[in-house]
């Protein structure tokens, strides 16, 4: 069953977005901590990623989004706490997305109150909890950025629709990895 996606910008510098899935915490871990899972859902669906992680606090991280036309936008941070199965936070840099994403970030910046020279893309912070729930998980992703008008930004370019449409990704591989 698909569960709603639930986004909240309520703290004026977080997107909070919050789901149940039909999975129990310690699998939707390993979806979020194994890279071939992780490749096998990030990104909206008509884009593929590959993912090369090492999951220890202060290791490193990177996660490719190939779009449809082959161009690369990658992702990439350090890890700052991992308690499984409950609890990962890491940062989250994506100033190489390229010219067409940054272009577009910027002018949406700049529409939500943001001044055209500051520096974006690089200041992200996640913090992904994993609660049991109603014999699933209560998933919440939240998104920390650097100002107001970054989080608006963000949410305008359809952050929340991505990541809806990677979670119901994320719903077809934890029914294969059950």
């Amino acid at each position: 069953m698909t569960h709603p996606v639930t986004a909240t910008t309520e703290n004026r510098y977080e997107v909070v977005m919050t789901r149940h899935l039909d999975a129990a915490p310690s699998l939707v871990w390993r979806a979020f901590t194994e890279p071939q899972h992780m490749a096998a859902w990030w990104g909206p669906s008509t884009f593929t990623a590959r993912a090369e992680m090492d999951m220890r606090p202060g290791s490193a991280y990177r996660i490719d989004m190939i779009g449809p036309d082959g161009s690369v936008s990658p992702m990439r941070g350090k890890y700052i706490e991992v308690l499984p199965p409950h609890r990962l936070v890491f940062d989250f840099d994506i100033s190489e997305h390229g010219p067409a994403f940054n272009r577009m970030l910027r002018e949406s910046y700049v529409a939500s109150g943001g001044e055209a020279g500051d520096p974006l893309g690089t200041s992200n912070i996640i913090i992904v909890t994993f609660e049991a729930e109603d014999g699933g998980t209560r998933l919440t992703f939240r998104q920390s950025l650097a100002s107001a008008a970054e989080r608006d930004a963000y949410v305008r370019m359809g952050t929340v629709e991505g990541f809806t449409e990677s979670l119901i990704k994320l719903d077809r591989l934890l029914m294969e990895m059950a």
